[in-house]
Order: structure tokens, then sequence, then C-alpha cells
């Protein structure tokens, strides 16, 4: 039972990752506003879904992050503002992501293995 409820959450969490990234790439590109709107609350939802599973040190500057949002808006009434900072902010976790994506993929490559060996055997003059 453990297990197929651990699998619902893994498969929640690539849907609201892949919401994210497809979101926060196209706010990137068009600054289309809905994209935003859609890719921040995804990402609400991922980081609270992941929380049991984040480290110590990542609860710790999401709950800074989560403190100065709350700081900001409370402090200034600018709600519209920081919604708009945190569906500007998605494309950093989008480009982790991505780039994790890549790791995945280039981590079960023997050709990236080999071309990284090769550039290892290099001196360090022409590495």
């Amino acid at each position: 039972m453990a297990s197929g409820l651990m699998e619902f959450a893994r498969a929640r969490s690539a849907a609201l990752l892949a919401t994210t990234l497809a979101g926060a790439i196209v706010h990137a590109y068009t600054r289309w506003p809905l994209a935003g709107y859609v890719a921040a609350p995804a990402l609400v939802a991922y980081i609270a879904l992941e929380w049991p599973r984040l480290r110590g040190n990542a609860r710790v500057l999401v709950a800074a992050c989560v403190a100065l949002g709350l700081y900001a808006g409370v402090s200034t009434g600018a709600w519209r503002k920081v919604g708009d900072g945190l569906a500007a902010s998605c494309f950093y976790p989008a480009f982790l992501a991505a780039l994790s994506f890549l790791r995945d993929a280039a981590a079960s490559s023997p050709m990236v293995e080999r071309a990284g060996r090769y550039l290892v055997a290099q001196p360090p003059g022409r590495r």
C-alpha cells in the first residue's frame, strides 16, 4: 500500500515539475503573464509535496523565502508584485530541473563517459 502511495506522489510531483518547467519557459520567452501564474502555484505545490524529502538546509531556504515574500506582501500591500516575483522566479528551479534531466541522460551514455575520460586524460594546458 505504501509503495502505491509513493508512486502516486512521484507521479504528482513529476506532473507539477513539468507544469512549472513548461510555464517558466513560456513565461521567459513570451512574457505571457498567465504562464507565470500557472507555473508559480505548480512550484508551490511541488515544494509542499516534496517537503518531507527536502534536506534541512533546503527547508531553511524555502522558509526564509516564504517569510520574506509574506513580509513584503504584508508590509507594502503589493501582493501583485509578490506574485509577479514568484512567477518570474520559477525560471531558476525550472533551469535546475532541466540541468538534472540532462545530467541523468548523460550519466547513462557510454559516449559521454568516453568523452569525459578523454578530456580528463589531456594535459592541463589542453583541457
